[in-house]
């Protein structure tokens, strides 16, 4: 009795066991997905930066040329929000002053 009360124990446990690696497996499958997708959206950035500005891009991404012509673009589609986003992650406000930040919240 005790013995098949310990197997069904087990079998609960193998089989919550067997349901998180298939999350896990899930979740990494997601992931990769994610990556492919960021990576492929900087290769399209990349490609009508230079398309454009052939200068606006070199072997390290791209450069001031590249990113202020991008910043136009985003202008010019009303995704003005991406240029704020840019503008906030470097430490200006609205006003488009250069807030005084720590080094650990860049």
């Amino acid at each position: 009795m005790v013995e098949k009360f310990r197997a069904h124990q087990l079998g609960g446990f193998r089989e919550k066991i067997d349901e998180k690696e298939r999350e896990i497996v899930g979740f990494r499958k997601k992931v990769q997905e994610s990556t492919s997708l960021v990576l492929k959206g900087l290769v399209g950035v990349k490609r009508v930066v230079h398309e454009k500005v052939p200068a606006g891009v070199n072997q390290l991404g791209l450069t001031l040329t590249g990113f202020l012509y991008l910043q136009a673009l985003f202008i010019e589609k009303g995704r003005i929000e991406m240029t704020w986003a840019v503008l906030r992650k470097f430490g200006y406000d609205d006003d488009l002053k250069l807030r005084r930040f720590s080094s650990s919240s860049i």
